[in-house]
């Protein structure tokens, strides 16, 4: 979970300049083991745009209908996982996206806010903005507490086996 606010919207570019990656938790790839999960800002599969995008690192892009309406204007983004379910939340609301995948349980590693390394191969994606209020949970939240995070409640509030709190 993190409040994100985005400097610019990545609409145009390639490479790494289209996907601005906010929160990544866990390893994506040589030499560490592919467990990590994360959020930004891009496309489709990482390409240009302004929707929200989560990474199941070397798997699999998890490509959500929401769009961020403008930059430079603050959203409160949660990305839970519970059992083989991943779900998007942006200010406390549902954004309606599910996906299922094999469960490789909680990501250890790495945790990197504002960016991620790619396991330091040259392969940099940074978030082009503000990000505040990270934490990272082992256990996926309820409604209630995204609804509450996302008006602006502490994640203290929630400290259940809260793991990483920035």
């Amino acid at each position: 979970a993190a409040f994100i606010n985005p400097e610019t919207l990545p609409t145009t570019g390639t490479g790494n300049s289209v996907f601005d990656m906010a929160v990544y938790n866990g390893e994506d790839g040589d030499p560490g083991p592919y467990n990590g999960y994360g959020f930004g800002v891009g496309g489709d599969s990482g390409t240009a745009g302004s929707k929200l995008i989560g990474l199941f690192g070397g798997i699999a892009w998890k490509n959500t209908t929401y769009t961020f309406a403008a930059a430079d204007t603050w959203y409160h983004v949660v990305m839970t996982r519970n059992a083989t379910t991943l779900k998007f939340y942006v200010d406390g609301a549902d954004v309606g996206f599910s996906n299922t995948d094999a469960d490789n349980g909680v990501p250890s590693g790495n945790f990197t806010i504002g960016c991620q390394d790619r396991n330091n191969s040259g392969n940099i994606w940074s978030f082009d903005g503000r990000i505040a209020e990270v934490a990272a949970w082992d256990r996926a939240l309820n409604a209630s507490e995204i609804l509450g995070l996302g008006k602006g409640y502490s994640p203290l509030f929630f400290p259940r086996n809260l793991q990483r709190y920035y």
